[in-house]
Parts: C-alpha cells; structure tokens; sequence
C-alpha cells in the first residue's frame, strides 16, 4: 500500500482534540490528539465494538481529559441523545434501574461503565461525557458500540496429527479477552482459562466449556473421518500438485 499523507492548515485551539480518517470510512476514524500539551479536551474508547450474551455483565471503559477542571462526568447512550437534547444519565435511568455502575480511577481520566443482566434493548453506542464550570463537552467521534445477542457457545472439535483439539466457540465473543471455564463429565477443570482447551482429549469423556452463567452442549465421542488427497498435474509442470479435497471433523452431542 503506497503512502499517502494529507496535510491539514488550519489555526489549532489549545482545548480542542483532532483525529482524521480516510475519505469513505470516517466511522472508523484515527484516535483523537491533542496539538498543545495533553490538557486539551478528549474521550477516547478502548473498544469500539463489544458483544455479549443476555444476561452477562459487561464493562465499557474510556479515558478522558479536559482542558479546564473537570466538576461531573457520566454516560449516556447516544441514540437518547440529540440537537437541543441533553443526554440522559444511565445511573438515573429508570430503563437500567439497579443494574449500572460507574469506575472511576482514583488520579481521573479512566472511567468505567458496567451494566449487568444484559438485555437485547441494551444494544445501543455509549459514550461519556464531562462538564466544567463553562460548559459540557463530548467527543463528536464514535463511542462503544455494544451488542447483545443470545448465547451460542459451542465446542468446536479440530483434528491434527497429534489428536482432536477443542476451542470454545462463539460468534460473539473476543477470544483474546474473555475468560473460559472448562468442563470434563460436568466437573470443572482448574487453570483451563482460555477459548482453546490445553489438556489432552480423552474420547471416553465429555467437554464443555461456559462463559460467565452460559454453557455449551457437551462433546462426548470424536469420529474424524480420513483425509482424501489426489495428485494433479498443471500444463507446463513435470512436478505433480497435491489437492487435499477434505478435513472434516464430526462429533456426537452428549444429552
């Protein structure tokens, strides 16, 4: 990809924050600097995109800095925000009555928002927002945006020379940044934290694993089928091409 740079001229104001993004894709923006110091005022996420199941908990953070001496700060959800609207406060929203709090860090500039008992109407782009003794001041780029679906976890069998390997699968979580529990015959498996399981799979017994209150459907037998390959010759080649036309791998559910 060749580099292309843009420059911007303009006259910058202490307390404002600038980001850019490239023509076609401005919902996806750079992350927003400040241009004299770091006292310029400025929310950044760290998540742009959250899944989680109904039910669970979730925790949305952003950092935050102000240009003058920050007096209240809370979130709100921007699709109850607009023109000669002011945003509500989710800690005084009847909608999310007892299942929200706020974190916030001892020195300032991290909060963190936690709602928990997920429900699908929770789906919504949070943002937060600070006020100073002259005005009240949110970023204008995306916030986090969460989405809540039903649970779907599933262990998912991969077949390799050294035996069957499982990984707890869903369409919904971010691997690197959940926390697994693992199961054998119903019993949990200590120090099994991650989406892929690392002890050895003995078919005599049943897998699951679950996150936070969800669980998948047990696997119980393993029967991977044997790979097929056939030889090909391409015009022009003395040396034949090997095409594996399959790896499949087939399980049984446990009920």
């Amino acid at each position: 990809m060749d580099k292309v740079e843009k420059p911007f001229y303009h006259y910058f104001y202490a307390a404002d924050s600038y980001s850019c993004a490239v023509t076609g894709h401005k919902d996806v923006p750079s992350p927003s600097v400040c241009v004299r110091g770091q006292s310029c005022n400025r929310v950044t996420y760290d998540d742009r995109n959250i899944c989680a199941f109904k039910g669970s908990t979730v925790n949305i953070s952003c950092n935050y800095n102000s240009y003058e001496s920050i007096k209240t700060k809370f979130w709100f959800r921007f699709d109850q925000s607009g023109y000669n609207t002011r945003p509500k406060d989710l800690s005084k929203d009847p909608q999310y009555a007892g299942r929200v709090q706020v974190f916030e860090n001892e020195r300032g500039g991290f909060s963190t928002l936690r709602i928990s008992d997920l429900r699908e109407r929770d789906s919504a782009e949070y943002h937060c927002k600070f006020t100073t003794g002259n005005y009240e001041w949110e970023s204008s780029l995306p916030g986090t945006t969460l989405t809540v679906t039903d649970p779907d976890l599933q262990v998912q069998v991969i077949w390799s020379p050294a035996g069957p390997k499982l990984i707890c699968h869903s369409s919904c979580l971010l691997v690197g940044r959940s926390f697994f529990v693992w199961y054998k015959n119903d019993t949990v498996i200590f120090g099994e934290t991650s989406f892929s399981y690392g002890g050895k799979v003995d078919p005599a017994d049943s897998y699951s694993c679950a996150h936070q209150r969800h669980r998948s459907p047990s696997v119980c037998e393993f029967t991977p089928q044997s790979h097929n390959f056939k030889l090909l010759h391409s015009p022009g080649s003395k040396l034949p091409k090997i095409q594996m036309t399959a790896s499949v791998y087939l399980y049984l559910l446990h009920v």
